[in-house]
């Protein structure tokens, strides 16, 4: 039996480590890059250096979803996690099909800081490619960093374990489409080379992403938890990760979901999972217990975080004893990293109150602050910024420079007159600063209308049954039109029970602008879709997700102005509106009154 790879994945594969091969050195940071521009962040992990550095990494995009968009940020902070600098992202082609996705962070035993994450097209983790990137002196913020190096196929979303022998394993996941999907790779000379040397075979029907852990257990044995689709599975080895058990359900009760296990300096097994250790929860409810026996039973239970959608728990414990917990929070809508800091015995008391520990520590988050991160105007535009902390100082810069405790202070609205880079910082009363934002003040000339020879309402319309689902709109291109017709506004031409699985569609027209104004157009879209005036990428839906909105401002004349839309669907629930707004204009789905073709 193959434990790598079925045959009908390997050329795919083979094409995106030619892609990755000639993209992956490319660390760019960007506009799409800013945290006011993110749709998500999640799925983080943390490492701490002998010295007491904090790293963090996640990944994010400028599209709520999981998609080519994805790229991964790494974060930093000198001063025990009250301030962070984001230092790292590794986007590799930008917004090419390839996603940079599932990070994680690890010290080895020499104090090596490793930085993995998996890239591929799609969701598929078969096809896709472990990268690691290393840091031989995380104790400074600007160490320098080695060239990005392809480990292995698959995904690995959990930490490195290493054994009594010296030896390293990485627990690396080829996901729910493969047998012996939960592999250990393993290293027999400090990183330098890693090996397949076997893999535990979840059965088809329960199984998930893996996310597998593995513990060196007294006797020698490994002990593997796995994620599958009812929970927690465990498996045994006892020749060294070569052979393992047929995996059962674990005495472990969780959902579907990302838990941390880890062997403490003490010798005792952490875990930090969703809820009692005898009671299936949802993702909620984080919290942390204490195993003196091997996992054969759990004491305490120290609570870190109770909300709904609190999820993906990783960390870490510092060379003076102190557990670092990273889990992230509503990876589309707070788009929070948070961490907790406590010791053993905390959990043991179980006492939140305890002078240990420190709970709900934010790494990153959207912002608090309330103001446009991007707005287009004509003559000039009002800055209105307020803060839900009102003992906060808000400091500002327009010259591009970081906002500090001496830089303008905010105390009520003004006005911009040219283009403007704002960057915005709070500061709390004592001294310490949070994130920075970037908002962009953009003046535009209003494009002038056109003359059209035309008065057909509606649009003109191009389908394409797609053979298969796509991953992006570049993917559209590959395909020919198999209808084309007209169409009243931005609708399915078909009724929907008759559409395919697979299939897209390009509208072409013209719109009519009542009055010169700044105009605010956007686009729910379940999958991907971009809209185009006069020619302007204006929003960009593109990508594999649900129903969502995204939006774009434009200065326009009044009369008539091109406008296109493209969109594909991928599978599941299929949604199209397109809406716009102004001043004078309240926000409407746009309708055949204003389209020509």
């Amino acid at each position: 039996m193959n434990l790598f790879m079925p045959k009908k994945k390997e050329l795919i594969l083979a094409i995106l480590i030619g892609l990755i091969i000639s993209s992956c050195t490319k660390e760019t940071t960007n506009q799409s890059h800013k945290l006011t521009n993110r749709k998500f962040q999640g799925i983080p992990s943390i490492a701490i250096s002998n010295e007491g550095r904090l790293w963090a990494i996640w990944y994010a995009g400028i599209t709520p979803g999981e998609d080519e968009n994805n790229y991964v940020v790494v974060s930093t902070s000198g001063d025990d996690g009250k301030s962070w600098t984001e230092k790292l992202i590794i986007d590799p082609d930008g917004k090419g099909p390839i996603r940079a996705f599932d990070p994680e962070l690890w010290i080895d035993p020499e104090g090596k800081l490793w930085v993995f994450w998996a890239e591929t097209i799609g969701h598929d983790g078969a096809s896709a490619g472990l990268w690691a990137k290393t840091n031989s002196n995380p104790d400074k913020e600007d160490s320098k960093w080695s060239e990005p190096r392809r480990i292995t196929d698959g995904v690995m979303m959990c930490k490195p374990t290493v054994l009594s022998t010296g030896e390293w394993v990485l627990p690396v996941s080829t996901w729910r489409e493969t047998d012996n999907s939960a592999r250990l790779i393993v290293s027999n000379d400090k990183g330098k080379t890693f090996n397949l040397r076997g893999a535990c075979n979840v059965p088809k029907d329960v199984r998930d992403y893996d996310e597998h852990m593995i513990v060196e257990r007294k006797d020698k044995s490994l002990w593997m938890l796995i994620r599958t689709k009812y929970g927690i599975g465990e498996s045994i080895s006892n020749d060294r990760g070569k052979t393992w058990s047929i995996p059962v359900q674990a005495a472990i009760e969780h959902p579907s979901a990302r838990f941390f296990i880890r062997r403490l300096s003490s010798g005792n097994l952490l875990l930090v999972k969703h809820g009692l250790i005898n009671e299936k929860s949802g993702r909620s409810h984080l919290t942390a217990y204490l195993s003196k026996d091997d996992g054969n039973t759990w004491l305490g239970g120290l609570l870190l975080d109770e909300r709904n959608g609190v999820s993906y728990p990783d960390g870490q414990q510092s060379l003076d004893g102190t557990i670092h917990i990273i889990y992230d929070y509503s990876r589309t809508t707070a788009r929070e990293i948070s961490f907790a800091t406590f010791t053993e015995e905390d959990i043991i008391k179980g006492d939140t109150a305890s002078a240990t520990v420190s709970l709900g520590k934010t790494i990153s988050k959207f912002s608090d602050l309330g103001f446009d991160s991007r707005k287009v105007f004509i003559h000039e535009a009002t800055v209105k910024i307020t803060s839900q902390q009102k003992n906060n100082e808000i400091r500002y810069t327009t010259d591009g420079t970081e906002p500090n405790q001496n830089s303008l202070l905010y105390t009520k609205p003004f006005n911009v007159t040219e283009t403007t880079n704002l960057k915005i910082r709070e500061f709390t009363p004592d001294g310490l600063k949070r994130p920075m934002y970037e908002a962009n003040y953009i003046k535009q000339k209003p494009i002038e209308a056109v003359s059209v020879d035309t008065n057909s309402s509606g649009l003109n319309f191009e389908y394409f049954e797609l053979s298969e689902s796509i991953d992006s709109l570049i993917d559209l291109d590959k395909y020919k039109p198999t209808k084309a017709g007209e169409v009243e506004r931005f609708i399915f031409p078909y009724e929907l029970d008759s559409l395919p699985e697979y299939f897209g569609l390009n509208f072409s027209g013209y719109i009519k602008i009542p009055s010169e104004d700044v105009y605010t157009f956007s686009v729910l879209s379940n999958d991907g879709s971009q809209l185009f005036i006069a020619d302007n990428l204006l929003v960009d839906n593109d990508g594999k997700h649900g129903a969502h909105e995204t939006e774009g401002e434009i200065a326009l004349q009044k009369g008539w102005h091109k406008i296109r839309l493209s969109y594909f669907q991928a599978g599941g629930g299929k949604t199209l509106k397109v809406f716009m707004k102004s001043k004078s204009v309240k926000k409407v789905e746009i309708e055949n009154n204003l389209l020509i073709h």
